[in-house]
């Protein structure tokens, strides 16, 4: 039956034949390599009475934590009874302080400054330890023989209290006759993890111990991951694809610029206007209002854009002044279209300029064609076809954040 270990960096489940306890191995996803631990001697269970080394120690933290005001009564005796179910579960390592943590009602720092108080020297302890042979076990505090290599409550194995040698590359501390560290799997006493050897780095000299990425002393890059590996393969694709397909990628970005702003245009030239005039942009579409509104002798509206302190009075004296205000010579002409051309705003006024093409409807004189005869009428016909045109310039005004016509009248 395959044997589940999780990763300590990861957190990858991984799977590992039973032969293999005990030994280093690699995590298949980040490539850390870890120790598979060797199966611990099952936990004894038995009933917990008030005369068990677990109880006994629970009480006193209990008691502690209460005297500093960490923990209420009612609590205590709470998660003692969950402490103690799942001890009788043959739960390994569940200490009383630790499910104090888990519960959120004591920090680990408030944890560590109780226990040392709790494990002062106890002079009673001391005289029934030596009257019995025996002694407490350092995580679930029961009593187990003196001898015991493994505690048959709780399982923990008590050899890894002897510790008498330090890894050479994490420094975390063994037994003397342990070989591969548990915390990094490396070589105690000479820090190289299995398979790999020492690195010297190009760029300082400092002998790296095999397995780190980078130069602890300069930084410098030794090893590169899987990922990384990786990530730069795929930026020297994009590269080479930009070197060989950047004219048409170029191609392409003004293609798509240039329908952009050929579908948008009408936005990209009122953005346009809104940056140059600022907020007083509204002259482009309010000057362009007045000419539909000209051209279709909406009197009305004409009359509601016009300032009234120096405007015509209403409606009826608007279509009075159409022609005039149309840049027509005469009342008789007839606009044919007017185009704004260039709106130049100063301040709070503005001057629009416009071209206008207008049919002049020239009258034929009756007694002139009589003199002069046909060609007379043939130069008047050919006058009254034409189309003239005219310059004109429309006065503006901006009066409580709106644009007025001006004039001429």
């Amino acid at each position: 039956m395959a044997m589940s270990v999780d990763c300590p960096v990861c957190r990858h489940s991984l799977a590992f034949n039973p032969a293999h306890n005990g030994r280093p191995g690699l995590c298949t996803k980040c490539r850390t390599a870890i120790l598979i631990p060797a199966p611990a001697k099952k936990a004894e269970t038995r009933a917990l009475g008030r005369d068990s080394g677990s109880f006994r120690r629970a009480q006193s933290f209990a008691r502690v934590a209460i005297d500093r005001g960490l923990l209420k009564k009612n609590e205590a005796e709470q998660l003692y009874k969950n402490y103690q179910r799942r001890l009788r579960e043959g739960e390994r390592g569940v200490t009383f302080e630790a499910i104090l943590v888990e519960e959120g009602v004591l920090t680990p720092s408030q944890s560590r400054e109780l226990m040392s108080e709790v494990n002062q020297d106890d002079p009673e302890e001391k005289k029934k330890a030596a009257a019995t042979g025996d002694r407490e076990c350092p995580n679930c505090y029961e009593r187990i023989q003196t001898e015991a290599r493994s505690c048959r409550f709780c399982g923990l194995y008590l050899a890894q209290a002897e510790v008498q040698i330090g890894c050479a590359n994490c420094g975390a501390e063994h037994p003397k006759e342990a070989v591969y560290c548990t915390s990094c799997g490396a070589d105690i006493r000479t820090g190289v993890m299995p398979g790999m050897t020492r690195v010297r780095c190009p760029k300082c000299g400092n002998m790296a111990q095999g397995m780190e990425e980078v130069c602890a002393a300069c930084g410098t890059v030794l090893k590169k991951s899987a990922e990384r590996v990786k990530a730069d393969d795929l930026v020297k694709q994009a590269r080479q694809f930009w070197r060989n397909h950047k004219g048409w990628i170029a191609l392409a970005a003004l293609v798509f610029a240039l329908l952009w702003l050929w579908t948008a245009r009408d936005s990209v030239a009122y953005k346009w206007n809104e940056l140059r005039y600022g907020e007083k942009h509204l002259i482009q579409s309010r000057a362009e209002d007045f000419v539909k509104s000209l051209e279709h002798k909406d009197h009305e509206r004409l009359s509601a854009m016009m300032r009234p302190e120096s405007g015509p009075a209403d409606a009826d004296d608007v279509e009075k002044r159409l022609w005039k205000i149309a840049g027509l010579p005469n009342d008789k002409a007839i606009l044919d279209e007017i185009k704004i051309e260039e709106i130049d705003v100063d301040g709070d006024r503005a001057s629009v300029y416009l071209k206008v093409v207008y049919d002049p409807r020239i009258e034929v004189d009756p007694d002139k064609i009589a003199e002069e005869g046909s060609g007379a009428l043939h130069e008047a016909l050919r006058g009254a076809q034409q189309r003239n045109e005219a310059k004109i310039t429309w006065r503006w005004v901006y009066e409580d954040g709106t644009w007025y016509y001006e004039g001429p009248f």
